[in-house]
This record gives structure tokens, sequence and C-alpha cells, in this order.
């Protein structure tokens, strides 16, 4: 990810291509300032066109 945010970390990225051919990137986020941690997904679509959708 790019850039950090205050007091927090991305980590345990994982790539799943699902049963439909769509590409997930999933990763975790924490704050430890405020407590939290987030698992957030993007989807490609079609992760085999040029360039990827």
């Amino acid at each position: 990810m790019a850039g950090r945010r205050s007091g927090g970390r991305t980590y345990d990225p994982s790539l799943w291509l699902d049963p439909l051919g769509r590409l997930w990137y999933l990763f975790t986020r924490d704050n430890k300032d405020l407590g939290r941690h987030e698992l957030y997904a993007r989807i490609c679509t079609h992760p085999d066109a040029t360039p990827p959708a």
C-alpha cells in the first residue's frame, strides 16, 4: 500500500482467484492508536484483460 497511516501498518497480503474468475487481493490493516484491526479486499473482475480491470 502506498503511504503509511499514522500509528498503523498493513500486513498479511493474500491473493485468491474465486470460482467466477475474479482475482481478490486481501490484506489486514491495524491502527495501534485506535486499537482496531480491519480486513480489506480489492477485486479485479477481469484479471486477464489488458490492462486488468
